[in-house]
C-alpha cells in the first residue's frame, strides 16, 4: 500500500522520521506525541498529533500477537 505526497506525487510507502515530541494535544487538552515525518524524495514534512494512550508498548502487542496464535 502506498499513499500520494501532496507535493511531489510520488508514491510513498515509508515516511522517515524526523521528531516526536510530547505536548498537550491542542485538540483534546490530553497528553499526546507531536510526530513530524519527511517525505523520501522531496523533504515535505508531515505532522500528527496522537493522544498518548494509543500508544501500546511493544512487549504487550507482541505478546498479544503470540496469545492469538495459539
Amino acid at each position: 500500500m502506498s499513499i500520494k505526497c501532496s507535493n511531489c506525487k510520488k508514491g510513498i510507502t515509508t515516511l522517515k522520521f524526523s521528531d516526536a515530541s510530547v505536548i498537550t494535544s491542542g485538540k483534546y487538552h490530553v497528553p499526546a506525541v507531536l510526530i513530524t515525518l519527511v517525505c523520501p524524495h522531496c523533504s515535505q514534512h508531515y505532522y500528527t498529533e496522537v493522544p498518548a494512550m494509543e500508544f501500546i508498548p511493544c512487549e504487550m502487542k507482541q505478546g498479544k500477537e503470540a496469545s492469538d496464535e495459539n
